[in-house]
C-alpha cells in the first residue's frame, strides 16, 4: 500500500504451528495498532479502551499501556484470540 504506515502487512495462519501471526514491516509498533491490524477492533479509540480495561495481554501478562512498544516475537492476546508478531519477509 503506497503511502501506508510501516505496519500492517499480512495476517495469516501458520498451519504447521497452528499459530496466527501478523507480519510487520518495522518495529516497534504500539499496542493499540496491533489490535487494529489483527482485525480485532476497528478503531484506535476502541483498542485503547479495551487495553485500559485490562482485556489485553502481552506475552502472557496484562498490558495496560495503550502505546506500549511491541516488538518481534511478542504474543498479543485479546478475547480468546492470540497473534505473534513477526517481521515481514522480503521478497
Amino acid at each position: 500500500m503506497k503511502g501506508a504506515n510501516n505496519w500492517l502487512v499480512i495476517q495469516h495462519e501458520n498451519l504447521r504451528d497452528k499459530m496466527n501471526t501478523v507480519e510487520i514491516r518495522a518495529f516497534p509498533i504500539e499496542m493499540y495498532k496491533v489490535l487494529q491490524i489483527a482485525g480485532w477492533l476497528g478503531s484506535g479509540g476502541g483498542a485503547k479502551a479495551v487495553i485500559a480495561e485490562g482485556q489485553v495481554t502481552r506475552n502472557g501478562e496484562e498490558e495496560l499501556r495503550k502505546r506500549c512498544k511491541c516488538t518481534m516475537g511478542d504474543v498479543i492476546a485479546f478475547a480468546g484470540q492470540e497473534v505473534t508478531l513477526v517481521l515481514e519477509e522480503s521478497e
